[in-house]
Formats: structure tokens, sequence, C-alpha cells
């Protein structure tokens, strides 16, 4: 969906590997995570409407913001 800056905002869903995801990194239910989304080698462009501005390898980074509590521990 365009914006009024001109750029385009897109929607990615992890599907697949999300299970493989979630293990190697120790997931629980109930942790809070953030992930962002990033493009590196993104080429300058003069003109912002131009195909250009999306150049790049898109990387994701999870960062673990808050552990699930334990239930035993709350009193």
């Amino acid at each position: 969906m365009p914006k009024d800056t001109g750029n385009t905002s897109s929607t990615y869903a992890l599907r697949s590997t999300w299970n493989y995801v979630q293990k190697s990194n120790g997931l629980e239910i109930d942790d809070v995570v953030q992930l962002w989304s990033f493009r590196l080698d993104k080429e300058a462009c003069d003109d912002a409407a131009s195909s250009n501005t999306n150049k790049g390898r898109l990387c994701f980074a999870l960062v673990l913001v808050e552990k699930a509590k334990d239930e035993q521990s709350i009193s």
C-alpha cells in the first residue's frame, strides 16, 4: 500500500520454518519477541518512486523482549 512518502509497506508471514525458529531460539509460549526486517546492500536512488528503492537482500532479526513468566513462581 503506497504511503504519502511514495514508499510501500509489505507484510511477511513466517510459515514453514517457524517451528525451527522457535526450537533453535528456545522460545516458549507467552515469550514476547519482536521481528525486525531490513535490507542489506541497498542501493541509493534519487527517485523514491523508482523500483530501485527496494534493492538489496531482505533480512530478519528476531529479538527476545521478555521471557514467559514461570507460573510456578507466582504466589
